[in-house]
């Protein structure tokens, strides 16, 4: 019995609350100084009790509404309830910004690993992603950096993550879309501006930085405290009655919403104001960044930039050498380019030249950097063959300093650090050019692979051909000694591509040695050998074997004497020393030459800023072909050759950028 009792029990207070809603929503609504209230005409026999209940209203809440309301209700007053929910206008509403897949196209020469460090990830992360490319990847392949992700904008995070641009896109809609900025944009990606943020390209972004950029402001506000009911009386009109209580007659008949005509004994709602101040958090919005020309502004603002002519009054570098390394290298490097600054004395414009040996006890790399001097440069090179310091990237990343890494081929820094420049392509990008030059030049050929291969270095030149001979079942030999190439039966009207994994001197000469005695017993075989890339230091001495086999050599850099404009630095370099410059690859001192000339004259020339590009520069030894690898990466160098030894005596240049 009592079990039915209480079901009839919840079923009425269920229905009652069924009724209550159903009144409510019934009512009507008014909207007053951006507060949202419910408001009802009393009745006749009506109780302010009666009323709270019929809606479920707090009483507290009605009377501190309407304090009239607790001891002298009148028909026809109205009685006005606040909306809890809208009262708090100052609230933001809760929003997701979604984010789609972001894929990254592999370029040539990239790799897992590389790939990873741009975007800020691990390598298994890549292979969680992107399950084959545990197995390799290749250019033109798409990989998944980032999976679909949605972001609220209540959320304190403000990690990185990536964007896909749009055909619709512009830079200002995507920061406003993402509640971040576009000065926050343009500092997450330098090599991005207004007139570079195209279709396709991926953009580093921080979604909710704005509220990074927030202050608190006092604000004082007029709202309603609460509303008296007025009696009308004969002759009263709405605007004797809005000057009778000091407020606006837009103000009375907005908080009379439906009442048209003033009959006498009616009662109309005196809105009573009242000023508050409170403490508000206001996103600091930059008014620039709502004009082409303002945005502008900021760029030159984050870059650096200055008026053309100030620019142009000097250049400022800095050398920092590592002595110690290798002092023949050093000094080679910086009597090069001493004719360099020599040669640009005539500029105007000024250079103001710093070098340091960062091996030194007195100045070691820290305290270099510490100087005062050294934040104001515009660039600093640097010589450091391994092991290149990150506190130096660091420091340029910091300091907005472009940072020259010459000879450190295993540096990864220009992945991450928009201010560094990679002058020598590292090795996966090295091998990947030659591996395309042989691809679509010698795939006709018979090849023949000579010593032993490193099977688990998945960079290495060879195996990057023998897998590519592999796929498409190509067949090809493998002998792993020398001696064994007499063994080989070779064919006339056949084009053989040798590739000796050779490098020291003594396995070579006894290679082109092997090699002569085959070519003695039938010189129509037609031989071709690509070499390792230290078989340029022996040049001298088998130039006419390499001559002989037609031989390809990988290089990075390429100096040839005999050149009008390498004769004219030479004869400039013995006028200033007394002696010629030392016989080395790379040569030193021309290097030392070509950095300071294409990087002083090209700082002259973009004013500063490396995105308006560089100088077109003819290189005596070592080309400038740099590209970003991302909108927030740094420069990669990716200059490679073949230097060809040709049968009719003859030495080319392919260049395979």
């Amino acid at each position: 019995m009592s079990m039915k009792i209480n079901r009839i029990f919840v079923l009425g207070l269920c229905l009652m609350a069924m009724s209550m809603g159903l009144a409510i929503e019934n009512l009507p609504k008014i909207e007053i100084e951006g507060n949202t209230y419910y408001y009802y005409d009393v009745k006749k026999d009506d109780s302010l009790y009666g009323i709270a209940k019929q809606f479920g209203w707090d009483m507290q809440t009605i009377i501190a509404a309407n304090p009239n309301s607790s001891t002298n209700l009148k028909k026809g007053q109205r009685i006005y309830y606040p909306i809890a929910d809208q009262m708090q206008s100052a609230k933001t509403v809760a929003k997701e910004q979604s984010l789609d897949e972001v894929c990254h196209k592999v370029k040539h020469g990239e790799t897992v690993y590389s790939i990873s460090l741009m975007y800020g990830l691990k390598q298994e992360d890549i292979y969680e992603l992107n399950p084959s490319s545990r197995y390799g990847i290749k250019a033109g392949e798409q990989l998944v950096v980032q999976k679909a992700v949605t972001i609220s904008n209540d959320s304190d995070d403000v990690s990185n993550v990536y964007y896909t641009v749009q055909s619709e896109d512009s830079l200002l809609g995507v920061a406003e879309s993402y509640d971040t900025s576009v000065e926050d944009i343009l500092r997450l990606n330098p090599g991005l501006s207004e007139s570079s943020f195209n279709e396709g390209d991926i953009v580093k972004l921080q979604p909710n930085s704005d509220k990074n950029e927030t202050e608190i402001r006092n604000i004082e506000k007029r709202q309603v405290e609460h509303f008296e009911p007025y009696r009308i009386n004969k002759g009263d009109t709405w605007t004797s009655i809005s000057q009778q209580f000091n407020i606006t007659t837009e103000e009375l008949k907005e908080a009379n919403d439906g009442i048209v005509e003033l009959k006498r004994g009616r009662y109309l709602s005196i809105p009573v104001y009242e000023t508050v101040v409170s403490e508000e958090k206001y996103v600091v919005e930059d008014p620039r960044e709502q004009t082409i020309e303002g945005r502008q502004e900021l760029y030159d603002e984050i870059h650096n930039l200055v008026e053309s002519e100030e620019q142009n009054q000097s250049v400022d570098l800095g050398i920092v050498l590592t002595v110690a390394d290798n002092k023949n290298r050093e000094a080679e490097f910086l009597r090069g380019l001493l004719v360099a600054v020599d040669d640009l004395k005539e500029k105007d414009y000024k250079i103001n030249l710093h070098v340091y040996d960062a091996t030194s006890k007195e100045t070691p790399i820290d305290s270099i950097l510490n100087k005062a001097e050294v934040g104001e440069f515009d660039m600093l090179i640097t010589t450091y063959e391994k092991n290149f310091p990150k506190n130096v990237a660091d420091f340029g990343q910091d300091k907005d300093i472009d940072i020259i890494n010459v000879f450190d081929v295993k540096c990864n820094l220009f992945n991450t650090h928009s201010n560094f420049v990679q002058l020598l392509p590292p090795t996966s990008y090295f091998y990947d050019a030659v591996f395309n030059y042989v691809k679509e030049n010698k795939a006709d050929c018979k090849y023949v692979f000579v010593g032993k291969s490193n099977p688990n270095d998945a960079d290495a030149l060879d195996n990057m051909i023998k897998e590519y001979l592999k796929i498409n079942d190509i067949d090809y030999v493998e002998v792993e000694h020398i001696e064994q190439l007499e063994a080989l039966k070779f064919v006339d009207d056949t084009e053989y591509l040798i590739c000796p994994q050779l490098t020291k001197k003594s396995d070579i000469d006894l290679f082109l040695s092997m090699m002569s005695n085959i070519y003695e017993t039938n010189d129509r075989l037609n031989f071709s050998v690509l070499a390792r890339p230290n078989w340029i230091v022996y040049a001298d001495q088998f130039k006419d074997k390499y001559n002989l086999f037609n031989t390809y050599i990988p290089s990075r850099f390429y100096f040839e004497p005999t050149d009008y404009n390498t004769e004219a630095f030479i004869r400039k370099f013995v006028e200033k020393y007394g002696e010629h410059p030392v016989n080395s690859n790379p040569n030193y001192a021309t290097l030392g030459y070509d950095v300071v000339r294409f990087f002083i004259e090209s700082e002259n020339y973009n004013n500063g800023d490396s995105n308006n590009g560089f100088i077109n520069y003819n290189a005596l030894q070592t080309d400038f072909h740099l590209s970003r690898m991302s909108n927030w990466s740094g420069f990669l160098n990716q200059c490679v050759y073949l230097i060809n030894y040709t049968p009719s005596a003859t030495v080319e240049k392919i260049t395979l950028n």
